[in-house]
């Protein structure tokens, strides 16, 4: 199971710097992404284990930053899209099966 919080690091640390290297206008939607990116990464450095807490902080950075994606005014390359890519599937093969929800369930 660590293995899915060096390789979800190291995908959302990609996007990241991905992200850094293009040139944004400063707006809210510009700001969030960035801000759910630290955040990410700063619960991943200091997450000890793989468990049902980092799994759903996993989950809430995805639907966030997928809805940023998808829906906002973020200016989205072609290799942001490529990199977003690569987690979302890293996202359906990893974090999905192995995440443990109770009780109803929306958008986090």
């Amino acid at each position: 199971m660590k293995e899915i919080q060096k390789e979800a690091y190291s995908l959302i640390n990609e996007l990241y710097i991905v992200f850094q290297g293009m040139s944004q206008p400063v707006h809210y939607d510009t700001l969030k992404f960035q801000e759910n990116i630290q955040e990410i990464l700063t619960v991943l450095k200091n997450s000890k284990s793989v468990d049902n807490v980092l799994l759903i902080a996993l989950e809430k950075f995805y639907q966030r930053t997928s809805r940023l994606i998808g829906i906002s005014s973020l200016e989205v390359s072609e290799e942001l899209k490529k990199a977003w890519r690569r987690y979302d599937q890293f996202h359906y093969r990893q974090v999905k099966p192995n995440l443990k929800l109770y009780g109803p369930v929306g958008m986090l």
